[in-house]
């Protein structure tokens, strides 16, 4: 369909005639004359008649320039859409996040969502397993993630380093104390992510790496949330990102036990497809997300 000739044949429709229908647009008569007639032999019917001095729709033409203005309408929304997409006001992104970039992104993009309105963010809060496979596959634009190992075929960028601290419940027996003995702290029943997680393997490495091996794993959960509720119910210790347990530490819900010389680090970072193309909103979000998390 042919733009022009719709703009055009609306004109004369609104203008009542050729002549003003041509001089509005700054065409000749002749000009319009055969947009119109071209329209028509594409339609394969009539779309004007002439009564007096003024041309009229027929039924046909009415419905064309019905058709027409609704056209209209929305090349002009899609025309306003695509300036928006170039200044990044509006688009859509998917995000994926493993604990404990969620705990601090969920308000980050919330920030974004309310400078940029008419931006559509979805985060994707799962596994750092399932979200390396879906940044991989395309199926998220970029991840933050917490691991041990990543594919090679992913571009990865350190974002920040977060604490782990070791919390109890507030009657714990290790929780009053100001200081308790590394060897004191493998004597407790530790909660802890299943075997083969990353947080799992993230806690291990850790540990180890300071001559700590062989804890007492009392309890498997997958889910940080899951760890702190048990904490709380008395069925163990847990190592948890100092993000995740900082309103329960804050409240007094949870205690942090102090260890001698016990100081536990691990990066997050941002994984990309290196050949994923960034529309403006995306690398906005990213970049702004970047930022924020840095800080």
């Amino acid at each position: 369909m042919n733009l022009a000739r719709l703009e055009i044949f609306c004109e004369v429709v609104d203008r009542g005639g050729f002549t003003a229908a041509a001089e509005q647009l700054s065409l000749t008569q002749s000009a319009v004359s055969q947009y119109v007639k071209a329209l028509e032999d594409q339609v394969g019917n009539e779309l004007l008649v002439r009564e007096g001095r003024r041309v009229y729709p027929t039924e046909a033409g009415t419905v064309i320039y019905q058709a027409s203005r609704e056209i209209s309408r929305i090349w002009e929304e899609a025309r306003v859409t695509l300036q928006e997409l170039q200044g990044a006001e509006a688009g859509a992104s998917r995000v994926g996040a493993s604990t404990p970039a969620d705990y601090f992104l969920a308000p980050m993009i919330a920030r974004f969502q309310r400078d940029h309105p008419k931006a559509r963010v979805v985060l994707s809060v799962d596994r750092p397993e399932r979200v390396i496979d879906h940044v991989a596959r395309g199926e998220l634009d970029f991840g933050f993630v917490a691991a041990t190992t990543l594919p090679p075929e992913l571009l990865a960028q350190p974002v920040r380093q977060e604490e782990l601290v070791v919390v109890a419940a507030p009657d714990h027996p290790l929780a009053a104390r100001l200081s308790v003995e590394r060897i004191e702290l493998l004597r407790q029943p530790f909660i802890c992510a299943p075997t083969g997680a990353q947080q799992r393997a993230i806690v291990d490495a850790q540990l180890q790496a300071l001559g700590m091996d062989g804890r007492l794993v009392g309890l498997e959960l997958d889910s940080p949330e899951a760890a702190k509720l048990a904490v709380l119910n008395g069925a163990g210790i847990a190592i948890l990102f100092r993000c995740c347990v900082e309103r329960e530490l804050a409240s007094g819900a949870l205690k942090q036990v102090h260890v001698g010389g016990l100081s536990m680090h691990h990066s997050i970072q941002l994984i990309n497809r290196p050949k994923r193309r960034f529309s403006p909103l995306m690398r906005q979000l990213l970049d702004y997300l970047m930022l924020q998390a840095a800080a």
